[in-house]
């Protein structure tokens, strides 16, 4: 996993070409994997390797899709996946108020007005 994270990690496309040569290399008895890597994941590169995606901006944005988001901060909560029923649904609606709660703190400080005297003449 970390050689291919590496690959994926790549800065330029320089250094995803030697990447992909170390891992070729590292590889070379797996000739089944390097072919289905090669043939199935490659062609799309730049859909995922860091070369190609880093030149658009992104503004923070790492999952695919906002679910993954909501599924990420839940798992945050959960912490296990053996839970009963009753933990997981506390801890769901832990979840779910400290969201609320988090909303509430930021739509009241929007709501803080600070009055700007603008008695500059230019302002007029």
């Amino acid at each position: 996993m970390s050689s291919w994270t590496t690959l994926v990690k790549s800065w330029d496309v320089l250094t995803f070409n030697e990447a992909w040569n170390r891992f070729q290399i590292e590889y070379k008895d797996y000739a089944s994997v390097l072919t289905y890597i090669g043939n199935t994941w490659l062609p799309w590169k730049e859909r995922f390797v860091f070369a190609w995606t880093g030149q658009i901006s992104h503004f923070g944005n790492n999952v695919t899709s906002r679910a993954e988001g909501a599924h990420a901060t839940l798992k945050k909560y959960l912490q296990v996946s053996i839970g009963g029923l009753r933990e997981v649904k506390e801890n769901i609606c832990l979840a779910i108020e400290n969201q609320f709660q988090e909303i509430k703190t930021k739509l009241a400080s929007e709501k803080i007005h600070v009055p700007q005297k603008l008695c500059i003449p230019f302002f007029k």
